[in-house]
């Protein structure tokens, strides 16, 4: 198989870990996924900018802070709760085939990101 690591739970470099514990091989190149990575935080890199300039205004500036900052918390905690819920797919239990297809759409909050760099 193409599993390395401590009592084999990791994928060799080029691979990722698919639902039913297979290591499946990568179809983009690192290098792909790194020009992917940086054009993401490219495109997001000037809205805090835009932000400040639209709002010169203190109030308004600390009214948005505020709002930020708690839809920051809501979203790790709407993050967390997924990543927790899509451990149920893990389980071996025969699972109702629309249950199998939200597990699977939740797959992508249970992303390695350190595995992105190689």
């Amino acid at each position: 198989g193409h599993h390395t690591g401590h009592a084999c739970s990791l994928c060799r470099a080029g691979f990722y870990g698919g639902l039913n514990g297979a290591c499946g091989e990568c179809a983009r190149t690192p290098g792909e996924t790194r020009f992917l990575l940086i054009a993401i935080l490219a495109a997001f890199l000037p809205v805090p900018y835009i932000a400040y300039v639209l709002l010169e205004d203190k109030d308004q500036a600390r009214g948005l802070a505020l709002q930020l900052r708690s839809f920051k918390t809501s979203a790790k905690q709407m993050v967390k709760y997924l990543q927790v819920f899509r451990i149920l797919h893990k389980f071996n239990v025969a699972w109702p085939p629309l249950a199998s297809h939200v597990f699977d759409a939740l797959a992508m909050f249970s992303a390695d990101i350190a595995s992105w760099s190689r």
